[in-house]
């Protein structure tokens, strides 16, 4: 077996004029050397990269040519002397190389991302993961924490109330009893029949939801006003 030696490399078919640049540093089962570079090592090993792009090209045209290879002093000096050579070539501009990311920044096409889409289309989160997700964020801090609004404190200006009380009475948002109706079904609320029984109904908001078997903060809503009681006309 030969000695562990991370590298760079550039293959490419000189006829179709394409090329592919590089690095194989592992390091376990099988062993980065630049003799295994298709072709098989003294202990059978053959490394073909890891493009499928590359990989389809070596079915039509056979093996391509070998044009440079750079030994490493280890994967970090491999890694990046992959990412300032094809930072500096520019695969994703330039038809010529076969790469499709520059420092492992994958870039994909209209179509992938389109087969993408589709496949997570209507996809439902079980209950078992969502408490895996859960568990795995628990104790992170929130992405948001600390972050407060540049308007937080600053009051509303006369002339700013006045064009916002402009704008609704040019726009004004319709809804429907039938839409009322669905949307309080949705939220899980009440029929309006009980909502005027809670809104006439004496006493505390906890007596009247143990009353009526309501949620108290439904309680408040109606007697707040926040609730839609709205005629059927």
């Amino acid at each position: 077996m030969d000695t562990y030696q991370p590298y760079f490399y550039i293959i490419g078919w000189k006829q179709l004029d394409w090329c592919y640049a590089g690095i194989e540093y592992a390091n376990g089962r099988k062993v980065a050397h630049p003799s295994n570079l298709f072709r098989k090592d003294s202990s059978g090993t053959r490394y073909e990269t890891s493009s499928k792009r590359v990989a389809k090209l070596v079915r039509f045209f056979g093996d391509p040519e070998i044009l440079e290879i750079i030994p490493c002093d280890d994967a970090d000096q491999a890694m990046e002397l992959e990412y300032q050579y094809l930072k500096a070539v520019d695969p994703l501009t330039n038809p010529r190389w076969l790469n499709a990311n520059v420092g492992r920044s994958i870039v994909l096409d209209e179509f992938t991302r389109a087969a993408i889409s589709a496949g997570q289309m209507g996809r439902v989160v079980s209950e078992e993961t969502r408490q895996k997700q859960s568990a795995k964020r628990k104790g992170k801090t929130p992405w948001n924490k600390g972050i407060v609004s540049p308007r937080r404190g600053i009051p509303q200006t006369e002339q700013h109330r006045a064009a916002i009380k402009a704008a609704k009475a040019e726009n004004p948002q319709i809804c429907t009893y039938e839409t009322k109706l669905k949307l309080r079904a949705s939220k899980g609320s009440i029929s309006r029949e009980l909502a005027l029984e809670v809104l006439n109904a004496a006493g505390t908001p906890k007596e009247i939801a143990e009353r009526f078997g309501i949620r108290r903060g439904i309680v408040y809503s109606i007697k707040s006003g926040r609730h839609w009681i709205c005629s059927e006309t």
